[in-house]
């Protein structure tokens, strides 16, 4: 069983002041590396591409004495050519006690004694996360680290009042009502303008809309209702109405921690309705996105067992 922050503290115990330690870290989930050379020297090392480079002449500036260059060169991929930067620091005894936290066989693992702060959230975010605005959504590209791994790395965030979770690929996720914390937590950190989308934020991107209006507003609609008398009746604005009538419901949901029901749902249980048809309950769930029938039962009970179950 693995270790987390609350069963072992970690402190900056290298030459490193505590400002560098949080750089080297965040950069140690994203984009940085430590290489070791054939004499068992190491250091560290970190590229982007060309356009931010500035952000590799920061670090630079802030990781000295240890710093060594910023070069860029020709790249290729895909048969295309980009231009990308490097940064790379001296070899020195500390990145070779780091190297062996962070690759003990080899490949990259998240040492057990990890302690995150903001700043090393920051770099991390800005190296490997993602900001999806429209749908509330915040990742971290964390593929590379095991199931284990990204399941502390979302301990340490629950620090700081981020909730996060594990996705397919190993891709952390940070849920929706923790979107702002985790905005908020980077923001101070952000200094470069080619990293402004990764902090964007509005507080209401979307009208959110509750199972109760939403079901209202198809009523008021098979009325013969018009989309805007819609609109003006639930107080909402007429492109929203309009996307709920299409079926585009998702961005519209209400932020509560409860599962929202589908508008066509009788039972007021996920995946159990009423087939009128044939007079049964019946029970479903989703797998691996595709829907998978449980079976009709003569009962409501029986059928939410079957849901429950299966789950």
């Amino acid at each position: 069983m693995r270790l987390s922050y609350y069963n072992i503290g970690m402190t900056n115990a290298f030459s490193f002041t505590d400002k560098q330690y949080s750089i080297i870290v965040g950069s140690l989930l994203g984009d940085g590396s430590i290489s070791k050379q054939s004499s068992g020297s190491c250091y560290f090392s970190k590229c982007q591409t060309e356009r931010r480079i500035q952000y590799l002449n920061w670090h630079y500036d802030e990781l000295k004495p240890y710093s060594s260059s910023v070069n860029s060169y020709d790249n290729y991929a895909k048969g295309k050519k980009y231009r990308k930067s490097n940064f790379i620091t001296h070899v020195h005894e500390d990145f070779k006690t780091l190297r062996n936290k962070w690759y003990p066989n080899d490949d990259k693992v998240v040492p057990n004694d990890l302690q995150l702060d903001p700043l090393s959230i920051a770099i991390w975010f800005f190296d490997d996360g993602s900001n999806e605005k429209h749908a509330r959504l915040c990742k971290f590209a964390t593929y590379c680290f095991s199931k284990e791994d990204c399941e502390f790395l979302c301990q340490q965030l629950f620090r700081f009042n981020i909730k996060a979770y594990v996705g397919d690929k190993n891709i952390i996720r940070v849920r929706t009502e923790s979107y702002k914390n985790m905005v908020d937590l980077v923001r101070p950190y952000m200094i470069w303008p080619f990293f402004k989308h990764k902090i964007v934020y509005r507080d209401a991107e979307f009208d959110i809309m509750t199972d109760d209006v939403a079901k209202l507003v198809f009523e008021m609609h098979n009325d013969g209702l018009k989309q805007k008398e819609i609109a003006q009746k639930v107080g909402k604005g007429i492109s929203t109405v309009s996307d709920i009538l299409r079926g585009n419901r998702k961005k519209h949901l209400s932020l509560s921690n409860k599962p929202t029901l589908a508008l066509n749902n009788t039972s007021g249980y996920k995946g159990v309705y009423w087939d009128k048809n044939r007079n049964k309950w019946t029970a479903s769930i989703k797998v691996n996105g595709s829907t998978k029938n449980l079976g009709r039962f003569n009962t409501k009970e029986e059928a939410i067992i079957a849901r429950e179950l299966a789950a």
